[in-house]
């Protein structure tokens, strides 16, 4: 950036010196002062643009359920991947082929950190551990998951 307004000012000034009739020093000036004003701009900009979350997704596959006794069922959840620096929000939902309408817990998020989250389920009508681990691997139950950092 520094060598492009460089040569911006040394064709002003060659273009300037060339024509008498233009007072050189007023003019030097105000091309200092926009160049001051745009170059605010951008900083200011970027400081914006810096300021966005950091958002990182993934989907939890069925075949990582485990029976949580006597009628619920657990996924730990790794994030790993998305290298939070700290810990983010979290967001879930349910996905699968079916019969999951009946379901409690699926964005509840328990024991968040920077790397994992863990979710846990039961249905509304008290099916056993063993059930729901049938259901789940029938209907192919997988967590969709987002994590949001805020970025300071």
């Amino acid at each position: 950036m520094k060598f492009i307004g460089l040569l911006v000012l040394f064709i002003t000034v060659e273009s300037f010196a060339a024509n008498d009739s233009c007072n050189l020093s007023k003019s030097l000036t105000d091309f200092l002062s926009n160049y001051e004003t745009l170059k605010s701009n951008v900083e200011n900009l970027n400081k914006k643009v810096n300021r966005q979350p950091y958002v990182c997704m993934g989907n939890s596959p069925f075949t990582k359920w485990a029976r949580y006794e006597p009628n619920g069922i657990q996924m730990n959840i790794d994030t790993s991947k998305c290298h939070f620096s700290k810990t983010p929000a979290y967001f879930t939902s349910l996905g699968g082929m079916g019969s999951h309408y009946g379901i409690i817990g699926t964005t509840s998020i328990y024991f968040a950190t920077s790397t994992k989250f863990q979710i846990f389920l039961r249905d509304y009508w008290n099916a056993t551990s063993g059930t729901l681990m049938k259901v789940t691997a029938d209907n192919h139950w997988n967590v969709n998951w987002i994590g949001v950092e805020e970025n300071n």
